[in-house]
């Protein structure tokens, strides 16, 4: 696979996780409020964003490694 399909796959992907989180966001907010699906949509995103930071310890992380560490099976792209 070139580069030029993986940049393709990975923002067709991004888009479309866009597209589910902003319906998802919608819904939610129909049914608790504004201000509740903000701060749970902001919660949740500092919850994954510092348990990858923690994780990966700052940048220095070989994610696959961890991942292989902790059996979760990844798909190796070469």
């Amino acid at each position: 696979m070139n580069g030029k399909l993986l940049a393709l796959i990975i923002a067709a992907t991004s888009g479309l996780t866009m597209a589910l989180q902003g319906t998802l966001n919608s819904a939610l907010g129909k049914i608790i409020g504004l201000w509740e699906t903000t701060f749970i949509v902001h919660a949740v995103g500092t919850v994954v964003v510092g348990v990858l930071v923690f994780i990966c310890h700052l940048g220095t992380c070989d994610l696959g490694k961890w991942l292989v560490l902790h059996g979760i099976p990844i798909l190796v792209v070469s």
